[in-house]
């Protein structure tokens, strides 16, 4: 089982929601990656009446059979958890101390699910299949689908950051020398990688250098969890290629 952060380079506690910050530029004339899926998470407990442990469970997880996935580890999964690791400045990756996690006051819309890859490959087959489950449950409407895997930013390019703690993410470039947009939640190439994931495909990561992408056009999605610090990190991205040309190349 491995955890699954957001890749937001910022280190709000679990289940809390980031302070509002002073506008940083003018809407619409730059992408800045944002607390937008913490504020979303405090809608859907406000309106369900449910926490999002609760939710997610009784609408998503359940129906998808994505049983190692949660805000909370038990004691009887603790030894399936995986080590995470920080990569100190000679390369040397070194293991951080692995205790059973504590469980949260609250649940965050940006982070602190615990997954597997086997689970989270159901959840992204269910974008393939245009928001249905493997039983043929409607988990999001197909309209719904539609809008999320439609880039929403215009002629803006989205998926570069610049890092201000390099101990926690590396700079972030995920398409060097294109411009990708921005959906409701996904990056989406509006250029193919070479021998890898077509235009108009759907991707995004966690801070941990867990990537996945989902490629409707041809039915194809992969992911890889390595679990270790700072994100984006040059090795781990070099190890993505790599996994994913392999995936089309079978």
């Amino acid at each position: 089982m491995l955890r699954w952060e957001k890749a937001t380079g910022n280190s709000y506690p679990l289940g809390t929601v980031a302070p509002l910050t002073p506008l940083m530029f003018e809407p619409g004339s730059r992408w800045q990656y944002g607390t937008s899926a913490d504020w979303s998470g405090r809608l859907v407990e406000t309106v369900s009446g449910l926490t999002l442990e609760q939710y997610f469970q009784k609408n998503i997880l359940g129906p998808l059979g994505m049983t190692d996935t949660s805000f909370l580890v038990p004691e009887s999964k603790f030894d399936r958890l995986v080590s995470e690791y920080r990569r100190r400045p000679d390369g040397v990756l070194v293991e951080d101390p692995r205790t059973l996690p504590k469980p949260p006051k609250a649940f965050n819309g940006g982070g602190g699910l615990y997954s597997t890859a086997g689970d989270y490959v159901r959840f992204m087959q269910m974008f393939l299949r245009h928001g249905k489950g493997p039983k043929n449950e409607q988990i999001l409407q197909s309209k719904t689908v539609d809008m999320m895997a439609t880039n929403q930013i215009g002629e803006i390019s989205a998926g570069k950051l610049k890092t201000v703690r390099p101990d926690i993410s590396s700079d972030v470039d995920f398409h060097p020398g294109f411009k990708d947009g921005f959906g409701f939640g996904f990056l989406i190439n509006a250029t193919g990688y070479e021998g890898r994931r077509s235009a108009g495909s759907l991707a995004w990561a966690g801070i941990a250098n867990t990537y996945f992408w989902i490629d409707p056009r041809k039915g194809v999605a992969g992911v890889i969890m390595m679990q270790f610090l700072p994100f984006a990190d040059k090795d781990g991205l070099a190890v993505l290629g790599d996994f994913e040309r392999a995936v089309y190349s079978s």
